[in-house]
């Protein structure tokens, strides 16, 4: 038995990819994210999946109703290359340290299409391909056709 006592630092909700947040914590609505369906590396690699993550839902399989992080290439036919929400608080994936996540499904706080959100483009958490593989750096593209209130605020803060 391994009773060795081990201390990590909490990440803390970082919420700096949003230009506005006035008002937004009142229109959050709980997720249920798949974590088979993320990489720790890429996506939750401190134990958080960082706010500002796009996300996609299931819409067929056996994982109907689980948001996954969106995958701009995804050509499966399970929904997941349309962006059904946003993280707005980090999801935390429970484990002292990384690589211990034995979470099959984590809820969290998220944003909806039709939120009147406004991100900072440069400051969007990263993604992967559908190779899983090939890091995709998120683009104000993503978000249209999806009605979400998007507005690019370039990269100076």
């Amino acid at each position: 038995m391994d009773l060795t006592i081990r201390e990590f630092q909490a990440v803390p909700s970082n919420k700096d990819v949003f230009a506005n947040i006035d008002g937004l914590q009142q229109k959050t609505f709980s997720g249920t994210i798949l974590v088979a369906g993320m990489t720790e590396a890429t996506h939750y690699p401190n134990g958080f999946v960082a706010p500002g993550t796009l996300l996609a839902q299931y819409t067929s399989g056996a994982n109907t109703g689980y948001f996954a992080p969106y995958v701009q290439d995804h050509a499966g036919g399970l929904g997941l290359d349309t962006v059904a929400a946003i993280v707005w608080d980090g999801f935390y994936l429970g484990g002292p340290y990384p690589g211990s996540y034995d979470s099959t499904v984590v809820a969290g706080a998220i944003l909806l299409p039709k939120t009147p959100v406004y991100l900072w483009e440069a400051k969007m958490p990263g993604l992967l391909l559908n190779d899983g593989v090939t890091a995709y750096a998120p683009v104000a593209g993503d978000l249209t056709g999806t009605n979400w209130s998007f507005v690019d605020l370039g990269t100076t803060v």
